[in-house]
């Protein structure tokens, strides 16, 4: 008799430590980081300005890749398996950093804030991905020569895989866009 109580206690004490295995959270998985790829191998670039910053607010100076659901547009939310390896305004700056050459001592220097980097949801399934940011050229005096609201947006897939390509192919677009028009304020002025 005592045998089979040994057996029994073993036999409850295994299934309660087994048992025990399910009421743990399940971990949770690892984040995958993203860049925005390598840079093009022909970028446009600028000897006569220097790159200055780029800010953002509060919410977008985190890794994660956000997106605007279609039921809740008003909701900022985020991927969860997904994050990128900086913030938004980090990785742009080190595009536009690659672009523009110029030494800060030449006086033109250019900074950004960027106010939306995100990707949104349509109620039809669709999705784009959008960069809002506004440029400024800043004198060698330091004072503000000219600044312009830069907008663009792109259909992509309506998941995260869409968002990452969406927005590195979009963060791309923003730095030539941007640095042509800074060479263009600046031969303007000077001429």
């Amino acid at each position: 008799m005592s045998r089979v109580r040994f057996l029994l206690g073993i036999s409850l004490f295994m299934s309660f430590a087994l048992g025990g295995c399910a009421f743990l959270p399940p971990h949770a998985p690892t984040p995958v980081y993203n860049d925005f790829g390598p840079p093009a191998s022909t970028p446009i670039r600028s000897k006569v300005v220097a790159f200055g910053e780029v800010t953002s607010p509060a919410w977008l100076e985190t890794g994660r890749i956000l997106y605007r659901p279609a039921m809740d547009p008003t909701a900022l939310r985020s991927y969860a398996t997904q994050r990128w390896i900086s913030s938004p305004e980090v990785l742009l700056g080190q595009r536009l950093r690659e672009c523009l050459l110029g030494s800060k001592r030449q006086g033109y220097r250019l900074d950004a804030r960027l106010d939306r980097f995100e990707q949104e949801f349509a109620r039809n399934g669709t999705a784009r991905v959008i960069i809002d940011l506004r440029a400024i050229i800043l004198a060698p005096s330091g004072r503000i020569l000219a600044s312009h609201w830069f907008t663009f947006s792109a259909p992509t897939r309506p998941d995260v895989s869409g968002a990452v390509q969406g927005l590195s192919m979009l963060a791309r677009e923003t730095s030539v866009a941007i640095v042509r028009w800074a060479n263009g304020v600046v031969q303007a002025s000077s001429g």
